[in-house]
């Protein structure tokens, strides 16, 4: 049953437009990512195929896993609830994004906007069918809240079936290299990645600060 889900995710994955999501839902304000590290990171590098880390969609594949099931554009629908912070417009932008490339396979995604609060306490208690959010990672791209039972980003991953948190700790040791690791991750999709946030700097006329000088 877990495999299916994993099937089920790398459907909506490749039915995802990363680019779109970037230029579009972040205005410009990200990168796309097939990833779940950082390209721009210094130890990255990868030897994937184009296609394999490619960041538009793939109708044909989000097709095919779906019809495997029964779903897809000539199966029975699938109807799915999404949770997304109602403060964050990027956040918002992107889940509508998200909601608009799967309806054409027969999937209806329900956007259902929460506080911070409330959302974490629906993330909690598992009272979702997706949900979106933003990390920060730390320097050296450490995944150990993801793909760590009891992690603080690892809300929904069922690690009884995957085996890519026992890769990860492989490639840690050294003994795969990354790229092992985000073809078996790929293969899982424990989660989607969606896109690498760039910096924001903000500036307002309003805020108005007198200077006083000394010797």
């Amino acid at each position: 049953v877990n495999m299916v889900l994993s099937s089920f995710r790398r459907a909506l994955s490749s039915a995802i437009d990363r680019q779109s999501i970037a230029e579009n839902a972040f205005m410009g304000y990200a990168r796309g990512a097939t990833v779940p590290v950082n390209t721009s990171w210094s130890e990255y590098s990868s030897s994937l195929s184009a296609s394999t880390l490619s960041l538009n969609a793939d109708g044909e594949k989000t097709q095919t896993l779906l019809a495997e099931r029964g779903f897809g554009i000539y199966g029975n629908t699938l109807n799915l609830t999404l949770l997304c912070n109602e403060g964050n417009a990027f956040i918002r932008n992107a889940a509508n994004e998200i909601a608009a490339a799967l309806k054409p396979y027969n999937v209806n995604i329900t956007i259902q906007l929460l506080s911070s609060a409330d959302m974490k306490s629906a993330v909690e208690a598992g009272q979702y069918d997706l949900y979106i959010s933003e990390i920060k990672l730390p320097a050296n791209m450490a995944l150990t809240e993801f793909l760590t039972y009891g992690g603080n980003a690892a809300y929904g991953i069922d690690f009884s079936y995957l085996t890519c948190d026992e890769a990860y700790v492989r490639y840690r040791s050294g003994e795969i290299t990354l790229d092992d690791f985000i073809s078996v991750f790929n293969t899982d999709m424990p989660f989607i990645p969606l896109a690498y946030r760039n910096g924001r700097f903000l500036y307002t006329r309003d805020v108005i600060s007198e200077l006083y000088c000394s010797e």
